[in-house]
């Protein structure tokens, strides 16, 4: 079961990096706007798209709400601050090119993120059921 939740996410990670990648293009290169901002553009938009996908599709929770996006928000938000320090050592230090970087941050990251997501986004496995079972009513 834990083998297929990580595939469907994988999966949906795949259908996110390929729309992210098609706003920041699109907004980059078509449209003029500053790579920054549409950097930025691209990261909302896909982890909206990703929450609500992986949320029914990978994790299969039984509700998707403003909590559980805003702490999927903030998983990822902390990830890509550690990520891009270390793409930036990859890079620098490194002499890596930056989409080999990338690539490698790529496949370190899933796992973590797949463990992060379920855990604190979701709340699923034995973490969800300790926090339910702490916050039932006393009999």
């Amino acid at each position: 079961m834990r083998n297929s939740a990580l595939a469907r996410f994988c999966a949906v990670g795949l259908l996110c990096f390929i729309v992210g990648l098609g706003v920041l293009v699109g907004l980059h290169e078509l449209l003029g706007v500053y790579y920054l901002i549409a950097y930025a553009a691209a990261f909302f938009v896909t982890n909206s798209f990703g929450y609500l996908l992986n949320g029914r599709y990978a994790f299969r929770a039984p509700r998707v709400d403003r909590a559980g996006a805003l702490r999927y928000m903030t998983v990822n938000a902390g990830l890509l601050a550690i990520n891009s320090l270390l793409l930036r050592v990859l890079v620098e230090n490194f002499h890596l090119w930056y989409l080999t970087g990338t690539l490698i941050l790529a496949a370190v990251n899933t796992p973590i993120s797949f463990v992060a997501h379920g855990v604190l986004s979701y709340r699923t496995g034995r973490w969800a059921r300790a926090a339910s079972a702490s916050s039932a009513p006393a009999p």
